[in-house]
Parts: structure tokens; C-alpha cells; sequence
């Protein structure tokens, strides 16, 4: 079945949505900015749908943060998965107050666990701490991306900060098929990669593009909407 992936450059902050064969969506990142999230769920959910199969929150930090609580108050949301104490954040705190008022499922990160989202894709935790966590999204045939620190899969998402990208770069491997990097200002840190991985696709945001990516078996296509 088709994997569909929705990955939005918010100011260089992401915004990543899933959506996977049989319809479950899941949020990876709801990035720093409300209302474009919901203009992002929006182009990747019909209008009629309102159900949100799983939010991961993967740190406590406000930008990771505000997104996340306008899902919880504009979507069914049956599922969160949440580092176990983010710091306990006012910010993290009124998102686990609003999981808990609403009767959303709140899932306590571990190493290691894995959360099946039908039968052709799952979310692994490959690393979690008190206070952050890192997933990495799946289907049969491949490991897609990671959120967070730890190596990518087919999909590498860079984000640029302060004159450098991160994820560290070096753990981009030879066999990643598409790396996304986003923020302004990128010119350096992509010449470098396009030398290191010359069979991979790179596409620039510029700070506010939008990827669709479609992952059809081995398949992967991509489409980029240039930001203004």
C-alpha cells in the first residue's frame, strides 16, 4: 500500500504528517506555529476527517509544543506518545492536562518499543530519555525517516540552525534516497552533502516549502512546493 508523507518547513522548524495505507494519520513534528499546522493538516487530510491516530511530542520545548495542543482541541486524537517528564515545562504540562481531559491515550516513551499503526507501517522508539525522544517511521519494505537524533532511513530530514545543520550530517548514510533540508541560508552545508552523497535527491525549503512524498512499496516519489 501507498505511504503518504507530508513534511512543511516552518521558519526551518518542521512540520511532518503520516499517513499510512489503510488512513491512520499520525504527527511527527507539529512544529512551532499553530495555524500553519492546521493549514498543513488540512492538505493532508480530507475535510471530513478528523481523527488522529497518534501525536508524538518529541521533546517539552514550547516551538515542539504549541502545535500539538491545537491538534488535541481541533482533532479526535486517540493516541500521544510523550517523553516521560519533558522537563515539566508549563507548556508540557497544560499539553499532558489537555491529554487527560480529553481521554486521549497517553504512551510513555521507551527504548526500544514499537507501535504498530496497521498492518504495513509502525513507529520505533530508537532512543528516549526523560525529557526527549527519538522515532523512526517504517513500513514493510523500508525504514522511511527518523524524528530526532539517530540515523535516517530512505528519508533524511536536516534542519538548518545557526550556520550548521542537524542531525550531524556525518550520520547521513551513502544509501539515504532523498535528504530534505530545511531553513534559509543553506548554500555551504548542501554542496557539501551533494559531494558526499552524489546518488541522493536534495531538495532546499528555503524556510517555507512543502514536500509530499509518496512511498509505494520500493517506490518513492516526491513532489516540492517551493515556499514564497
Amino acid at each position: 500500500g501507498r505511504v503518504r508523507i507530508r513534511i512543511a518547513d516552518v521558519g526551518g522548524a518542521p512540520v511532518i504528517i503520516a499517513r499510512s495505507p489503510q488512513g491512520h494519520i499520525v504527527l511527527l513534528e507539529a512544529g512551532p506555529s499553530p495555524s500553519r499546522l492546521t493549514q498543513e493538516m488540512g492538505a493532508a487530510m480530507p475535510f471530513w476527517e478528523r481523527d488522529v491516530h497518534l501525536a508524538v511530542s518529541t521533546s517539552g520545548q514550547a516551538d515542539r509544543l504549541r502545535g500539538l495542543t491545537e491538534v488535541g482541541t481541533r482533532y479526535r486524537l486517540r493516541a500521544a506518545l510523550t517523553p516521560s517528564t519533558a522537563g515539566r515545562t508549563a507548556v508540557y504540562v497544560e499539553w499532558r492536562r489537555l491529554l487527560d481531559e480529553r481521554g486521549v491515550r497517553r504512551l510513555d516513551a521507551r527504548a526500544g518499543q514499537t507501535l504498530p499503526l496497521g498492518p504495513e507501517m509502525a513507529l520505533d522508539v530508537v532512543g528516549a530519555t526523560a525529557d526527549s525522544l527519538a522515532v523512526r517511521l517504517r513500513t514493510l519494505h523500508a525504514e522511511l525517516l527518523t524524528v530526532g537524533d539517530g540515523p535516517p532511513g530512505a528519508i533524511a530530514v536536516l534542519t538548518h540552525k545557526a550556520g550548521a545543520l542537524a542531525p550531524d550530517p556525518a550520520t547521513v548514510a551513502p544509501g539515504v534516497r532523498l535528504v530534505i533540508v530545511l531553513g534559509q541560508g543553506v548554500a555551504g552545508p548542501v554542496q557539501a552533502l551533494k559531494a558526499r552523497l552524489p546518488d541522493a535527491r536534495i531538495v532546499e525549503t528555503g524556510g517555507a516549502g512543502v514536500v509530499d512524498i509518496l512511498v509505494d512499496g520500493l517506490t518513492l516519489s516526491v513532489n516540492v512546493q517551493r515556499g514564497t
